[in-house]
């Protein structure tokens, strides 16, 4: 039994320690914790997933804000998140549960301690927070420890308000599958046929499916059927478990170790199917988007970013494009967006289509800062001087540019390396594994950086003598070795970073601070590209970097930063975000990007 889990999933406690009353603490404010939160890792299909991790890291920035006395949430959506009470079912609570039944210290066995001789001798206990609708999906097991007498076991879920002299199923607004009859129970002591049985040994699942309204059960990993329908899933649901004769007992799995049943892909068949329904609904708008509508849509976007070959080749074989007079501006009917792409014809004659958009990006993404920045500085003058954002975009360009000067440092250090290698072999020494070490910190290399190119050099001088007539042959390739190159890359490297430092050291803001922090931090280590930070040495932030460029010069020239269709994707997302927050079960259940990439896939497959 673990007892790693908190937040949305805390860790599992004394049921004496829980809730006072459940029906309370689904109003409650939301308990935090300083640890990332953890919960079942079926709800990773889900949008629940990156519902609570990020009202976990928005948390985190609220109260360090509150400490500080400054803003704490900028908008509607991050207050509906930070507000949103998304801790699940982990235990059941030892104050919402009858006299009958006794909970385990560990809060998820029950046993029932009753008389047990008639109908009003039932018990029912309820876990100490409810199902959320933002999981899409929510599901448990139940596994019977023993059937006691006669087996009178039932599992499922009801309100706060339900009796706990009841078993799941028999009043209002409760549901419930029972074990000695198979019978279903949904708001009535009149059971209806559903499945099989159970006794000592089984495993009983419970699922409630948010996004149609249904429940459903399992038994020992099979899957038996949907039990109920057009479930009133607004109202907080608990998960609960009856007992009504001597002997009765169960454990439950609230998610903190494997399920029997395959939960995962049952939920993914639910995403396929919410998807197909979705598609398939007919469109309210009388004027459905042409071809012609969403090719302009494609082609804005290529243009946008400065994908200019692609944007030729899209427009030849486009024939809705191609065939059509182009207009300086798209506009995007109905959404009051516009796009401006330019007669692509006659540009694609001459070549002048976005040609500084397209420059500056090309040098960025081949790792010539400095070229990018000339080129800034040659058609958009005013651009990095001119507030905040002109700052920020210099500031990204320096630290991109101290990033590759350390990629052409590695290149001459991995050089040395196979090289050393390779003399090694020859000798017949046997090789030394690599290490990573960390090396001194900035400051310590930046004051040492004479000292340590002496040493280098020195180090140099005797390993050419200790090793000359072994090695002659390849002395002769390279005038100046390996090793003398490096400690140059790093003593530009060092002087740079130096200027950066003296530069910036008036700025005390923590963009800033994090920035340098960041980059200097690939000093630390022998080998960036092996150590724990070498995400920053990735080609992949060459893009974003590009991206990031390009937005602020579209900013720069009055224009959008953002393309239409690109817009159009982070609406979309956006209200599908805002509808699971509402509780709305389909949108947790589908996340949108994930549909998305899925697509994106296809479209890559031969």
């Amino acid at each position: 039994m673990t007892s790693t889990y908190n937040i949305a999933f805390p860790a599992l406690l004394y049921p004496g320690l829980g809730s006072q009353k459940v029906k309370t603490s689904a109003s409650s404010p939301p308990h935090w914790s300083l640890a990332p939160p953890k919960y079942p890792s079926y709800l990773k299909l889900t949008l629940y997933g990156n519902l609570v991790t990020e009202q976990y890291n928005l948390m985190q920035h609220v109260q360090k804000t509150t400490q500080e006395s400054t803003a704490t949430v900028k908008d509607k959506q991050e207050h509906d998140l930070v507000n949103l009470d998304l801790r699940l079912p982990t235990f059941w609570n030892s104050k919402d549960k009858s006299k009958n039944i006794d909970v385990s210290s560990n809060g998820i066995e029950l046993t029932y301690i009753g008389p047990g001789k008639q109908e009003t001798h039932a018990a029912l206990a309820r876990s100490n927070f409810p199902m959320r609708p933002q999981c899409g999906i929510f599901y448990y097991e139940m596994k019977v420890i023993s059937k006691g007498e006669d087996g009178y076991i039932g599992i499922g879920f009801c309100c706060a308000e339900n009796k706990t002299e009841r078993l799941p199923g028999w009043d209002v607004d409760s549901w419930g599958y029972h074990g000695d009859d198979g019978h279903s129970f949904a708001g009535s002591g009149i059971g209806q046929n559903y499945g099989p049985c159970f006794t000592t040994g089984d495993v009983i699942g419970c699922g409630v499916n948010f996004a149609d309204g249904s429940a459903f059960y399992t038994k020992n990993g099979k899957f038996l059927g949907t039990a109920f329908r057009q479930i009133d899933v607004s109202k907080p649901l608990y998960p609960s478990v009856g007992l009504r004769t001597t002997g009765e007992k169960i454990t439950t799995n609230f998610g903190h170790e494997p399920f029997v049943f395959d939960i995962e892909q049952y939920i993914k068949d639910q995403k396929a199917l919410s998807i197909q329904q979705m598609t398939s609904t007919q469109s309210i708008d009388r004027t459905p988007y042409t071809e012609y509508d969403l090719n302009q849509l494609v082609l804005s976007y290529l243009i946008h970013h400065g994908y200019t070959k692609t944007a030729f080749a899209f427009v030849k074989n486009t024939k809705s494009i191609s065939d059509t007079d182009q207009e300086d501006t798209v506009t995007v009917r109905g959404t009051g967006m516009e796009q401006r792409t330019g007669k692509i014809r006659d540009q694609e004659k001459d070549g002048s289509i976005n040609t500084p958009f397209v420059a500056i990006r090309s040098a960025i993404i081949r790792g010539d800062i400095d070229g990018a920045i000339r080129l800034i500085q040659q058609h958009f003058p005013k651009l990095l001087d001119q507030g905040e954002r002109g700052k920020s975009v210099q500031l990204m360009l320096k630290c991109g540019k101290f990033v590759e000067m350390m990629r052409e440092y590695c290149k001459h250090t991995h050089t040395k390396s196979e090289k050393s290698s390779f003399e090694c072999n020859e000798l017949g020494e046997m090789p030394q594994p690599s290490k990573q070490k960390r090396r001194l910190s900035y400051a310590e290399i930046a004051s040492s950086i004479n000292q340590k190119k002496d040493v280098n050099l020195e180090n140099s001088k005797h390993t050419k003598h200790e090793h000359s007539e072994a090695q002659t042959h390849m002395m002769d390739i390279d005038e100046k070795s390996e090793k003398d190159v490096s400690a140059e890359s790093l003593e530009r490297v060092m002087k740079y970073g130096q200027q950066l430092q003296e530069e910036y050291k008036l700025d005390h803001s923590d963009k800033t601070k994090a920035s340098l922090t960041e980059i200097f931090s690939l000093l630390a280590y022998h080998d960036p590209y092996t150590s724990p930070v070498s995400h920053i040495m990735s080609v992949s932030r060459r893009d974003a970097l590009a991206t990031e460029v390009n937005a602020a010069i579209l900013a720069f020239l009055q224009q959008p930063e953002i393309p239409a269709l690109e817009r159009i994707y982070r609406q979309l997302i956006l209200s599908n975000k805002m509808l699971a927050i509402e509780g709305d079960g389909t949108s947790a259940l589908v996340k949108v990007e994930d549909y998305y990439m899925k697509h994106v896939e296809k479209i890559k497959m031969p």
